[in-house]
């Protein structure tokens, strides 16, 4: 049974392991002109996944997505753009539309966003 844990931990490590895809170029994030890159890991673990399933399945999709951009988005070298402490800031000042399109962009699916309501949206 040892065995199993050690092959199962294993493998997923050797999946993750440098496993950064993008760039996605983000020029509404940018600087003098140059798009901001966007890379993203290409898998998170169960734990992350049940944090986002949790929002969505409170109704909180824009939250979810948020929370996913949080999680996944990385700098080149593979180190978090944002932190969680962040995540107020970014559902107040960063631009929704953005935010889904990167997270679109990543492998992210939400169903059909233009269809939320006001109430939806938190308005």
């Amino acid at each position: 049974m040892t065995d199993i844990m050690a092959n199962a931990k294993k493998h997923f490590r050797d999946q993750i392991s440098g496993a950064l895809k993008g760039p996605i170029e983000v020029p509404e994030w940018g600087t003098d002109g140059q798009p901001v890159e966007v890379y993203y890991k290409a898998k998170i673990n169960f734990n992350q996944m049940n944090e986002i399933v949790n929002l969505q399945a409170n109704g909180k999709i824009l939250e979810s997505i948020v929370t996913s951009l949080i999680i996944r988005c990385l700098d080149e070298e593979g180190k978090p753009l944002f932190r969680k402490a962040h995540k107020t800031e970014m559902m107040r000042g960063f631009d929704p539309d953005v935010m889904i399109r990167v997270s679109t962009e990543m492998g992210d699916t939400y169903g059909d966003l233009g269809a939320l309501d006001d109430e939806e949206m938190g308005n």
